[in-house]
């Protein structure tokens, strides 16, 4: 029996990465009054902006019940671990007016709380301590204008307690403060938003941008004191895992969209402009970010029919706990994976869309078979962890795309590879790219991030729990 079993493994492998005779489609660039028939082109269109080599370094949700500091220290109280990434990227920001008052807020898909960094707070070191050089506190935090509270008419508290509001991220970057509710006004779309007000910070920021506009589902932190943030489940088998915390949230900003008579749908369309302007604070920010699109799709040229169709979350259809961790960003299953027109991974995955992921974070599994694509000498360092591929310049890559409801959305080259600074060797003066491709061994779950969102517009429909792809061939 040894040998039948040894027979059924080879089949399992063979089956996974083995072409399906399914006939796989390639989208077709359309006008837009034909893709209009399939989505409604709304009137509340959001220019994006977007600041180059954005920190912190804030990746996806891999670690879990890590301490504030880097050293591991514990902070006091439940801190969550969330979902952004800009390291060495685009940091891709909105204006938002709060309270009558304009801030810088990012866009995450992958997260759903928002916050907003207060204008008068304390700004912590590595430690968890105030910074002092002397007798001078040091601000390296890098916010752009904060929150004033006491100018705002319309702001409320929620909860006044300093840790009823507190965000960790996988760099040990973190966010804490207290709950309010206030008026947001997001080009013209006007909801009364629960939201984070930051008074203390370990972060290192851009300069322009204060806070983050939460654009994930579900609100995450409750706002009722005696509740965990997550059922989070511990990764050591030392520590217990925590009981788990069923309870209600508040509503997410793009709940309200509902609540408030809006159709709860947001649509985004990233570009990668070099357009840059210097207007604030004599940082360089790029002014043609793309567009954020809330209760439709914009009126944009060179989309393509037909749209890849994918269910929201499907693995969470009989979900009932709000404030269950898994339902909190955006969630698809893609079919498989192609070289050009070739179907060389016949596998489903699970894949997370995520504006805050400055790379494609593929699984072991996956990744090898697409480094086998590219060739063992091509390509340096395929397997290892959370670390960018690396590739000479000039050599010929696959043309990757991603399966989704048997349609194929395409990856560019100028959105798989990006340039380093200096040649590797002043001899040769090779330039290799890094690849915006990183490998990670946690679970079989993709980020699909900025690369691939540069390349569609993605519409996230909350009525019908479903996200749509459209592929973009520009203007």
């Amino acid at each position: 029996m040894q040998w039948l079993r040894g027979l059924s493994q080879t089949a399992l492998l063979l089956a996974l990465f083995t072409p399906s005779t399914t006939a796989l489609i390639h989208p077709r660039r359309a006008e837009l009054l034909d893709v209009a028939l399939h989505d409604v082109i709304s009137e509340f269109q959001v220019p994006i902006y977007s600041t180059p080599e954005g920190i912190p370094a804030l990746n996806h949700r891999f670690v879990r019940n890590v301490g504030s500091g880097i050293d591991g220290s514990s902070a006091p109280g439940p801190v969550f671990n969330q979902s952004i990434s800009a390291t060495g990227a685009l940091v891709y920001w909105i204006p938002v007016t709060v309270g009558g008052q304009e801030v810088r807020l990012v866009l995450d898909t992958g997260s759903s709380d928002s916050w907003v960094v207060a204008d008068q707070f304390t700004c912590l070191g590595i430690d968890m301590t105030i910074d002092v050089i002397g007798e001078v506190k040091v601000d390296h935090c890098g916010f752009g204008p904060g929150f004033n509270t006491t100018d705002s008419e319309s702001f409320q508290i929620v909860n006044p307690h300093d840790t009823s509001f507190m965000v960790q991220y996988v760099d040990g970057s973190n966010a804490r403060g207290y709950l309010g509710q206030d008026i947001f006004n997001v080009s013209g779309v006007v909801v009364s938003q629960v939201l984070g007000v930051v008074n203390e910070s370990f972060w290192s920021g851009d300069g322009v941008t204060s806070g983050i506009l939460g654009l994930g589902y579900p609100g995450s932190i409750p706002s009722t004191p005696g509740h965990q943030p997550y059922d989070w489940t511990s990764d050591s088998p030392n520590v217990p895992d925590s009981p788990f915390d069923c309870h209600d949230t508040y509503p997410s900003f793009v709940q309200n969209l509902a609540t408030y008579g809006y159709n709860p749908i947001f649509s985004i369309a990233l570009n990668t402009s070099s357009t840059l302007d210097s207007r604030w604070h004599n940082i360089a920010y790029l002014t043609d970010g793309g567009l954020l699109t809330l209760g439709g799709i914009p009126n944009l040229h060179g989309l393509s029919l037909p749209f890849a169709k994918a269910k929201m979350n499907p693995w969470l259809e009989n979900n009932t706990c709000e404030s269950n961790i898994e339902q909190i960003g955006y969630g698809i299953e893609i079919d498989g994976v192609v070289d050009g027109t070739f179907r060389f991974v016949d596998k489903k995955y699970r894949a997370r869309i995520d504006t805050g992921s400055n790379v494609i974070i593929l699984p072991t599994e996956l990744a090898t078979e697409m480094a086998k694509r590219m060739g063992s000498e091509q390509i340096g360092r395929p397997k290892t962890y959370m670390q960018p591929w690396s590739i000479p310049c000039d050599e010929a890559i696959p043309e990757f795309g991603f399966i989704i409801d048997d349609v194929v959305i395409s990856l560019k080259r100028e959105n798989m590879l990006k340039k380093m600074n200096a040649p590797s060797s002043q001899m040769t003066k090779v330039f290799y790219c890094f690849m915006t491709f990183v490998t990670q061994d946690f679970n079989d779950e993709i980020i699909l991030g900025q690369p691939f969102l540069r390349e569609v517009l993605a519409v996230f429909d909350l009525e019908e729990k479903e996200i749509r792809f459209s592929k973009r061939f520009g203007d």
